[in-house]
């Protein structure tokens, strides 16, 4: 049967449409607070629920403390009747006692003996007497006074006077006639025997006495009021000041009178009285007890405030929770649409899988980057399903780039620690890197980046760095060409110069020759320069780390200046401080270029006044040292603006400097690489025309002494005539070689090529190969190699490798190849003879040399100029030895005019040419001068003495040029 039809009465029709059920009172509430304001909505019940909850309680405790009230004023009320009950019977019995006794023998009655019985009757509040018919006192328990007393008048006479009946009378309050105090009558009628009226017996009982009998009654601030049924108070507590006065409320009466309820609540002068009334019928009397609402409220007052109190700092608190919940729940809404909407617009595409392995969060961007249909794009979908979707369409399909990973992990479960980052190659070519996180309780994170174009840009970037590793490679090989290529040519010019200066010239054919030859030396200072720079701009400088005595390292490199100060009348000094530790590990030949460098520079812009260098150290423990080196002159000075491309290469403070005193402006560039490559900083302070400070600052390992070097790795002159097979393909360079070992005293054989002097080294015998490292057909690096594997004897044969190429590695891949021993280009007479003798000489074993006797140290030590060379190379010491032979007449005329001059110039100038002398191997000359040096001390030298040091001079000046040197001119500063 089909139900009715709905009517328009009932209420799930609204305007005529049919509604759905009623919502349920919890569906309403749990979309009141689930909203922005959700917390706070419930706070507010919960603040609207304590509050009622408080309400009902507060008035639960008011009603029972109300009625607690009534009842205890009821039970004040009742113990007040019933002792004012007791009270009055017992006056009523004493007053009939009285009668009685006195009827019976009014004549002999008195109170003495009767009164005597009954102590009470002796208290000064109360008074009993006898009146007679007429109303006078004619008996008393107190002395009667002389004259009569007559109450004839007073009420309670006239009551009983004119009512024959027989019951007690309590007047109102009266003043005592006999006692002049506040009392109450108490009465009664006496009548003699035959019933006629005799008078009254009376008993006086003082307010006081009374209003004891309240005294129990806790009323606080309220009042007990005792009063006659004709409305007037007979007692009042406290004050008494109704006393005979009306009652202060009619309800009073009329509650007493039974017309009214006997519990009333009545206006007081202190706000509103509970008031409890009882009838004394028997007596006439009533009795009101009142007590202060207030006061009867105190204690609930007191709890209603705690209530209250409590209530407000909950109410508080939860309003301040209420206000944080909402702020941060609108703060968490907020961040929620901040986070969806980040995530749905973000680059990357993002996907959260719970511990159910359904998808809990899915953006957009994973979504496209997926290519996943919309079946699958949603929130609540299976993790796995995914997965099979994209085994099922080739997502995994063989393409590189991870996709064997991907297709692994997909049939695993999709979720593998062991691979938390992989990238793969989707079937539209777009490359996804795939990160995975797994987090607590078996949830995942995993992140999609679309990195096709890092992709692309990762295998261009690899492309560009194989073809700048191959720049690179081509340029150290351009290097390696150019320096060969360059140095080929120099190297005749200056071994052609050489041979020129050994010849026999005319004065100006000779000084044409000495031109060609600094000219070369200048060429070849600036090429070194170049190159230098190429190889710190490649990266391809080998710092060394060997231990070395910087102090002494610094003391000689300012000796060797000291004779070009000397010639610019500047004053050279140093200041090594003592905290400085002797022995440091380091690169000394590069520290050494370094000073060469910044005393090159400051000698030459000073033109007057000091050169100044100054050795600290600022800390020292026992690992390291912080070595601060400061040089210091008053020259020419820089302007603030040019101390920044200072160290900038090829670049001089302005272009007049290069025309002035020349340079390539890479000496200070060089210097800043090279103390970086130290570790270490190079700054520079200047003042223009007043001076400048160039500093380096290192931090050294400190180091132990080091053993003494075998001096027999420096051979001495040869006195052997050698068969030398010279491998050289440039033809220049074969005749210059071969003038200068004939110039030696050796037979020499050349051939052009590698491939020859393989053939001539196994069909011929010889005493020693000179090989040129870069040769046609086979180098000789090669050539060496396969010399090496020759059998017999001439697999042993010494080989000097000839080599343009100044770097250590250079070196190293000779002596890897087998070469005994090394030789840069130019070569020079002296460094062939040095060569030669450094690898044909005998070992010997390590010992320290034996002392010179006097006059026979020799004019060149070239064990220490070898050493000298091996530190600086050929170049700079060839320059210093220039410089020193050019500064030479003016060393000899400033030591011949400071005797002149006093013993201390003197000392000065032979101290300056044993710095010089013993730093270049200048034996004989350095100690002869050191021998002028302390004879100084004590006295001015003979001239005699001075000529000596001039012959050593002038014959060491000649020696040096015997050892074919080309420098730069004098002042020309090389790095």
């Amino acid at each position: 049967m089909a139900p009715d039809p709905p009517t328009r009465a009932d209420p799930s029709i609204r305007n005529g449409a049919v509604m759905g059920p009623a919502p349920r009172p919890s569906d309403v509430l749990l979309r009141l607070t689930s909203g922005t304001f959700g917390p706070a909505i419930l706070v507010l019940m919960t603040v609207a629920a304590l509050w009622l909850g408080i309400w009902h309680d507060l008035t639960g405790h008011r009603a029972t403390v109300e009625q607690e009230n009534w009842r205890n004023l009821a039970h004040q009320a009742s113990l007040l009747d019933v002792n004012i009950v007791r009270t009055v019977e017992a006056i009523d019995q004493t007053l009939v006692l009285v009668r009685g006794a006195y009827v019976a023998n009014p004549e002999a009655f008195t109170f003495g003996d009767w009164a005597r019985a009954r102590p009470f009757l002796n208290t000064t509040n109360l008074q009993i007497g006898i009146t007679d018919r007429r109303g006078i006192l004619i008996r008393s328990n107190l002395a009667l006074p002389p004259t009569p007393v007559d109450i004839s008048d007073r009420p309670h006479f006239h009551f009983h006077a004119n009512n024959g009946a027989d019951r007690l009378d309590i007047s109102p309050p009266l003043r005592g006639r006999l006692s002049g105090r506040p009392s109450f009558q108490f009465s009664r009628r006496i009548d003699d025997r035959d019933g006629h009226f005799m008078g009254i017996v009376v008993l006086s009982l003082s307010t006081d006495f009374i209003t004891r009998l309240y005294s129990p009654a806790d009323i606080g601030a309220g009042y007990v009021l005792l009063a006659g049924t004709d409305g007037i108070v007979r007692a009042h507590k406290p004050g008494g000041d109704l006393v005979g006065q009306p009652l202060p409320d009619p309800a009073l009466l009329d509650a007493a009178l039974g017309k009214g309820e006997s519990n009333l609540r009545l206006p007081g002068p202190r706000g509103p009285m509970l008031v409890s009334v009882r009838h004394i019928p028997e007596f006439r009397l009533l009795v009101a007890v009142a007590l202060h609402e207030a006061d009867t409220f105190a204690a609930y007052r007191r709890t209603r405030n705690t209530y209250l109190g409590i209530g407000g700092v909950v109410t508080v608190l939860l309003l301040f929770y209420a206000h944080v919940l909402t702020r941060n729940r609108r703060s968490r809404i907020r961040s929620e649409l901040n986070l969806g909407l980040t995530l749905q617009n973000m680059a990357q595409g993002i996907v959260m899988v719970d511990a159910d392995r359904r998808v809990a969060v899915i953006n957009q961007t994973a979504i496209d980057l997926l290519g996943l249909p919309a079946a699958l794009g949603r929130p609540g979908v299976r993790f796995g399903d995914i997965l099979e979707w994209q085994l099922t369409t080739d997502e995994f399909a063989d393409r590189g780039a991870g996709s064997q990973i991907g297709a692994l992990m997909a049939r695993s479960g999709g979720l593998d620690a062991a691979t938390p980052v992989y990238e793969r190659m989707r079937p539209d070519g777009t490359v996804l890197e795939i990160r995975t996180a797994l987090l607590a309780g078996g949830r995942a994170v995993r992140t999609y980046t679309d990195i096709t174009e890092r992709h692309h840009a990762q295998r261009e970037l690899a492309q560009a760095r194989d073809a700048a590793e191959a720049a690179s490679h081509a340029r150290s090989s351009f290097l390696a060409v150019m320096s060969h290529e360059i140095r080929t040519p120099l190297n005749g010019i200056i071994g052609a110069a050489e041979l020129l200066l050994g010849s026999q010239l005319g004065s100006t054919e000779h000084g044409y020759a000495a031109i060609i030859q600094h000219s070369g030396n200048h060429l070849l200072s600036l090429i070194n320069d170049v190159l230098d720079f190429s190889r710190l701009d490649a990266g391809r400088v080998e710092m060394e780390d060997i231990v070395f005595d910087l102090p002494t390292m610094v003391r000689n490199a300012i000796d060797i200046f000291a004779v070009q100060a000397q010639e610019k009348k500047l004053s050279l000094t140093s200041d090594i401080a003592p905290s400085v530790p002797n022995f440091v590990h380091g690169d000394p030949a590069r520290l050494r270029q370094i000073i060469f460098n910044l005393l090159g520079n400051a000698l030459k812009f000073t033109a007057q006044g000091s050169v100044r260098v100054s050795l600290r150290a600022t800390s020292v423990d026992a690992q390291r040292a912080r070595i601060v080196l400061s040089v210091a002159d008053t020259g020419i000075g820089m302007p603030p603006a040019v101390l920044d491309k200072l160290f900038t290469e090829f670049t001089q403070a302005d272009s007049s400097v290069s025309r002035r005193f020349g340079g390539s402006g890479l000496g200070l560039a060089i210097c800043r690489r090279l103390v970086e490559l130290m570790g270490g900083s190079l700054r520079v302070t200047s003042t223009d025309n007043v001076g400048s400070i160039f500093t380096v600052e290192l931090i050294l390992r400190r180091g132990e002494r080091p053993a003494r070097a075998n001096p027999a790795m420096a051979a001495g002159p040869l006195s052997l005539s050698l068969r030398v097979l010279l491998a050289e393909d440039n033809a220049t360079n074969q005749l210059i070689a071969t003038h200068m070992l004939h110039r030696l005293g050796h037979v020499v054989e050349t051939v052009p090529d590698g491939r020859q002097v393989v053939r001539a080294a196994a069909e011929a015998r010889f005493d020693v190969i000179l090989m040129d490292v870069m040769m046609p057909e086979m180098d000789g690096l090669a050539a060496t190699r396969a010399i090496r594997a020759l059998p017999g004897p001439v697999r042993d044969i010494p080989i000097i490798g000839l080599t343009a190429n100044a770097s250590n590695t250079d070196e190293a891949s000779c002596r890897a190849a087998g070469m005994t021993g090394f030789a840069r280009k130019p070569i020079t007479t002296e460094g062939l003879r040095l060569a030669l003798a450094a690898s044909t000489a005998p070992p010997h074993p390590a010992v320290d040399p034996a002392p010179a006797a006097p006059g026979q140290h020799p004019l060149i030590d070239h064990i220490v100029l070898t050493r000298l060379r091996a530190e600086l190379g050929d170049a700079p010491v060839d320059e210093i030895l220039a410089m020193f032979v050019d500064n030479a007449d003016a060393s000899i005329a400033a030591l011949r005019e400071s005797v002149a001059s006093d013993a201390g110039a003197v000392r000065m100038q032979a101290h300056m040419i044993v710095g010089a002398a013993h730093n270049l191997g200048l034996s004989r000359l350095g100690h002869l001068a050191a021998e002028i040096e302390q004879e100084a001390r004590i006295a001015i030298p003979s001239p005699a003495r001075l000529e000596v040091v001039a012959e050593v001079f002038t014959q060491t000046v000649a020696a040096v040029r015997a050892t074919p040197v080309m420098a730069p001119p004098p002042g020309t500063a090389r790095l």
